[in-house]
């Protein structure tokens, strides 16, 4: 059974995920929702009536790959930022849980997102190649 402090953290979870995958959503509540995510889980593991311990690492590495996309998305350059993105934590491994593949796919989109972004000020644009410029 699941207590409300865990209920509300993992609708949390899934609300700071969904707001990462679109970075036009990005803004300030994303990091205090962040932080929030880091105190609901302290919270979570004082509690009497804590997860298992499996749960607990996957909750675990889903806050700190958040705090850590956030960190990498502070990064003044874009080579900062793609260098800090390949370096985030692998969120791939966790649990059997049903916002696991949710994870996965938004580590590799922001992936994906750095290295475009990065490609483009070392190329330029791809619409000068399309136009032959």
């Amino acid at each position: 059974m699941s207590s409300r402090i865990e209920i509300n953290f993992s609708r949390l979870l899934t609300r700071c995920e969904n707001m990462a995958k679109e970075r036009s959503l990005w803004d300030w509540r994303i990091e205090k929702y962040v932080v929030a995510l880091q105190d609901q889980l302290s919270q979570i593991k004082k509690s009497s009536m804590k997860p298992g311990q499996d749960m607990l690492n996957e909750y675990t590495r889903k806050v700190e790959f958040l705090k850590g996309l956030l960190q990498a998305e502070k990064m003044p350059t874009v080579t900062e930022k793609a260098l800090a993105g390949e370096q985030l934590p692998n969120v791939a491994k966790s649990a059997k849980g049903h916002n696991s593949v949710s994870s996965a796919e938004l580590q590799k989109k922001t992936v994906a997102r750095h290295q475009k972004d990065l490609r483009e000020e070392l190329l330029g644009p791809e619409t000068d190649k399309l136009d032959g410029k």
